[in-house]
């Protein structure tokens, strides 16, 4: 089951949030801070909380840095990006 969700929310990150924002850019177009950009434009536009920032980077910096690591990229874009972080209440 564990799995499964997993499974799940990255497709559902990808597919609502990531690709109508950035589908369109080619993956050199994409630096630091359209990804700040986007970071920003998401939690305002669909006033997202927190934990829904921080998983959406995540699948973000995973697709990035698997990019970078294939060397389908030159740079880490990720580096240096302040990522959002959840505090528990």
């Amino acid at each position: 089951m564990t799995y499964y969700s997993i499974g799940w929310h990255v497709d559902s990150s990808i597919s609502a949030h990531l690709v109508p924002r950035l589908g369109s850019r080619k993956l050199n177009s994409v630096t630091p801070t359209v990804i700040e950009r986007f970071l920003d434009e998401n939690r305002e536009r669909d006033g997202g909380g927190r934990w829904n920032q921080v998983n959406i980077f995540r699948v973000l910096k995973t697709i990035l840095r698997d990019a970078y690591t294939k060397e389908a990229m030159t740079d880490d874009l990720v580096q240096g990006v302040q990522e959002p972080e959840y505090v528990r209440e």
